[in-house]
């Protein structure tokens, strides 16, 4: 993302090389943004999350900020954008398979998502946890019946939690991995089906793009260990006893 900003500001980068980075850049938001609502979700139900002060927060927005900022600039100037302005006409944005004009109907799109995108985003404690909470209710009510041995022995207060946070996670991992197969298939068919790199510079591979795709990697990592201590250990409120837990069980047995 710096290096981009850099070029643009030089006018160094192409159009279409902007919509490349843009996309990649789009991965790790979601990361980011992924792990970050689960950890508010947790938190509020309970669970033990670490307490982030407000200059790690301010920090660990700046990304996101930039990027919605860079990509509003990119396409309020997309007619004149780049080192090559000449071809951002024939410059083709894919939105759902879709081949549209970066300069035309592409522009219109990409500008209204990023507004959407914005206000989104300003309200995340509200929007995202609401609806994190409204599927976590009708799931929970679903599948609570239909739970294990194990977790039926469990007091009714831990039982709910230990569930709640395995559905967050998963939902949380459904709604990445839904986005990372659309965005990758996206930068894929937009390389294909550009005709901009056939007469001019193709889009150059070096570590400012293959560091971002393997840096995603740890995002994914930390996700399915969340998943796996999920399984592995249910959280125990403060006011039950470990010892008395097993005592409880050893009589039901």
């Amino acid at each position: 993302m710096v290096s981009a900003i850099a070029q643009a500001a030089n006018h160094s980068i192409s159009l279409y090389n902007t919509i490349i980075v843009l996309y990649l850049c789009y991965l790790h938001l979601i990361c980011q943004l992924m792990l970050v609502v689960g950890s508010m979700q947790k938190e509020k139900m309970g669970d033990l999350a670490p307490n982030v002060g407000a200059v790690a927060k301010i920090i660990s927005s700046l990304p996101h900020w930039s990027w919605h900022g860079f990509g509003l600039y990119v396409w309020f100037h997309a007619r004149r954008f780049g080192s090559q302005p000449e071809c951002n006409a024939a410059t083709k944005l894919i939105v759902f398979g879709r081949e549209l004009s970066a300069t035309g109907s592409g522009r219109v799109v990409s500008l209204v998502f990023f507004s959407i995108s914005v206000t989104v985003i300003l309200s995340v404690p509200v929007i995202t946890l609401a609806g994190v909470g409204l599927l976590l209710t009708f799931l929970i009510k679903a599948i609570l019946p239909l739970t294990g041995s194990f977790t039926h022995r469990l007091p009714a207060s831990p039982r709910t939690s230990f569930i709640k946070i395995l559905f967050v996670n998963i939902y949380i991992t459904l709604c990445f991995i839904v986005q990372w197969i659309y965005v990758v298939v996206t930068i894929e068919q937009t390389i294909q089906r550009n005709p901009v790199i056939h007469n001019g510079p193709r889009f150059p591979i070096s570590f400012g793009q293959i560091f971002p795709v393997v840096t995603i990697g740890a995002c994914l990592i930390s996700i399915y260990n969340d998943l796996q201590d999920c399984r592995r250990e249910p959280p125990i409120s403060q006011g039950n006893d470990l010892n008395d837990l097993g005592t409880s069980i050893k009589a039901d047995v």
